[in-house]
């Protein structure tokens, strides 16, 4: 993954926070992937508490936990379908009358 130096930039992407090890955070990783979205992983030693760090940072906005997670996938999902649906240099079909824009 190439890391991107602008550091105003940096503070805006997603970042997955994650332990080398977690089946977890490999699916959030495939599912970033299929939806091709820009995001920076890194990983995180386990803590002296032997806890593994697993969380997305969104902005400001610290994610953690697997259910706020899963959660926040779906919101996600939702609006990158929206945007993706209303941007582009693409030709969609009316879904009520059928007609090409």
């Amino acid at each position: 993954m190439t890391t991107i130096r602008n550091p105003q930039y940096n503070k805006r992407m997603i970042q997955l926070v994650r332990p080398e090890t977690s089946l977890f955070a490999d699916e959030i990783e495939e599912i970033f992937r299929s939806w091709v979205l820009a995001y920076q992983s890194r990983v995180e030693p386990i803590s002296p508490e032997d806890r593994a760090p697993l969380y997305i940072m969104d902005g400001r906005e610290k994610i953690e936990g697997r259910e706020a997670i899963l959660s926040w996938l779906q919101v996600l999902e939702r609006e990158l379908s929206i945007q993706r649906s209303v941007s582009g240099d693409g030709c969609y079909l009316d879904p009520k009358t059928g007609e090409t824009c």
